[in-house]
């Protein structure tokens, strides 16, 4: 072999991966890739659950500013035992938020 076949056996060795992946990213694509993510079921409840935590303190937290303004106004104590939302909804909010965060796709390792 001469020194021309052995660089263009070298160049041919080097972007034979390139090639691959290529075809690769052809037939499954960004598009795959970010449906697969996207559609993944630990991904739904994560999200379900930071939605319904986030809806539960949202009212608490309405609910306890309308509660002072009622207190300033009628000058006495109302109290939070009217509420439907437990005093943990702050609690469960971070812990969803904590659980969304640090959330671990199949999908993805």
């Amino acid at each position: 072999m001469n020194v021309a076949q052995d660089n263009y056996v070298e160049v041919q060795a080097t972007v034979e991966p390139f090639i691959n992946d290529l075809g690769w990213l052809q037939h499954y694509g960004v598009a795959h890739i970010a449906n697969s993510i996207l559609n993944a079921n630990e991904l739904d409840r994560a999200v379900a659950e930071l939605t319904v935590a986030s809806r539960a303190a949202g009212h608490r937290a309405s609910y306890m500013e309308c509660v002072a303004h009622v207190e300033e106004y009628l000058h006495t104590q109302w109290g939070t035992c009217h509420c439907s939302v437990s005093e943990r909804a702050d609690d469960r909010l971070h812990k969803a938020e904590d659980n969304y965060d640090n959330l671990s796709l199949p999908v993805m390792d």
